[in-house]
């Protein structure tokens, strides 16, 4: 569970340029390396807007949504959870959601809603929902 103590915790991990690192590690580790990287990117994209624009900018969608497409890899829920949470228009007013169903995550995302378990589906029709308001 997120707590407030994620604000705090957070900041110093963005501002000392985590972000584009746990987005390599995305692109190009270990499924255990992805999965860690894809658990970060969600508690970080669960608090603050800023955040949530900063992740989106250093190009983590595409491949959380490559993550999403192996359906044997650890952090496909950490992954969809983080898109759902990118996908929220927060006080900034930035919808994101374009560019997540530009990168394909439709096709995943309704993938979890067959093959997830009861959390994983519950999060990808959380995920759809969010995706449809473009």
């Amino acid at each position: 569970i997120v707590g407030p103590d994620v604000i705090e915790n957070g900041d110093p991990v963005v501002k000392a340029g985590a972000i584009p690192l746990l987005v390599q590690l995305l692109k190009d580790s270990s499924p255990m390396g992805k999965n860690n990287a894809a658990s970060v990117m969600l508690i970080l994209s669960s608090i603050s807007d800023e955040r949530r624009q900063s992740i989106s900018e250093a190009g983590v969608i595409a491949p959380l949504v490559q993550l999403l497409k192996d359906e044997r890899a650890p952090g496909q829920q950490q992954a969809v959870d983080t898109l759902w949470n990118l996908s929220l228009i927060g006080a900034d007013g930035i919808n994101r959601s374009g560019l997540i169903v530009e990168a394909a995550a439709i096709p995943q995302t309704v993938q979890l809603l067959i093959d997830g378990n009861g959390e994983d589906k519950k999060n990808a029709a959380g995920a759809l929902w969010n995706f449809c308001c473009i």
